[in-house]
């Protein structure tokens, strides 16, 4: 690694909600269609898959989704998986499927603190891509919403300590919550909702000791905990 200097334009991560400046210019893809797109991040070319609702039009602020694939996977499947690009034709949000990079596992993931998920600054990328985004659409700089699912829930939760400034709420699913490196610190209160199998066999509900992976009701009471809810995570079935 170079030596450290004042931050560049490309290794600061905007933690702040930021004015879209791209309102009023045209959709980089037709409205109703997905297309692969790449932004350029720590040093890295990052590539992402982006759904522009059909009916988006370029005066009015729109909702924006990021939905991040889980470990091995990739964001066309994590698109088919999770139906959302329906959905955000339906309901009329932005949705946004980043690539996770190949770790030294040989897999495609996100950098969330587990061994083997790869070693780069995933949060300074997802930074760098809002602020694309939001350079050439129209989205409402309150409405930025992060999901995902196993590794990708991972990197939600990782957002949820980092960027909780930037993002107004998150919805991990069948998430690996292994302990953040440096800790967990969100700015504010942060809205969660997670979703998980009783009986999910890869990350278990109950934890795993060899996994590094503590239950899930211990991590959601780590959040109301850090929330200052008075009040434990509320559990339905």
């Amino acid at each position: 690694p170079r030596p450290a200097r004042t931050p560049s334009p490309e290794t600061t991560i905007i933690t702040t909600p930021i004015r879209s400046a791209g309102c009023g210019k045209p959709a980089p893809t037709p409205p109703g269609s997905s297309i692969n797109e790449t932004v350029f991040s720590g040093g890295l070319t990052r590539t992402y898959l982006l759904h522009v609702p059909s009916g988006y039009q370029a005066n009015s602020s729109r909702a924006v989704v990021l939905n991040f694939h889980g470990h091995g996977s990739n964001a066309i499947q994590q698109e088919r998986r999770s139906g959302m690009s329906l959905l955000a034709d339906q309901q009329g949000f932005i949705v946004v499927y980043p690539q996770g990079l190949v770790g030294p596992d040989g897999r495609t993931g996100w950098a969330t603190g587990l061994r083997g998920r790869p070693q780069v600054n995933d949060v300074l990328f997802v930074s760098d891509l809002l602020n694309h985004l939001q350079s050439v659409l129209c989205i409402d700089p309150l409405r930025i919403y992060a999901t995902g699912f196993s590794n990708g829930a991972g990197m939600t939760n990782v957002l949820a300590c980092t960027l909780a400034g930037r993002l107004a709420a998150f919805a991990p699913v069948s998430g690996s919550y292994p302990p953040y490196p440096g800790g967990c610190h969100p700015v504010r209160p942060v809205p969660i909702l997670e979703f998980h199998g009783t009986s999910d066999p890869i990350v278990p509900y109950n934890g795993s000791m060899s996994k590094q992976l503590p239950s899930i009701l211990a991590w959601l009471q780590g959040w109301a905990t850090r929330d200052g809810c008075t009040m434990g995570p509320t559990v339905f079935y």
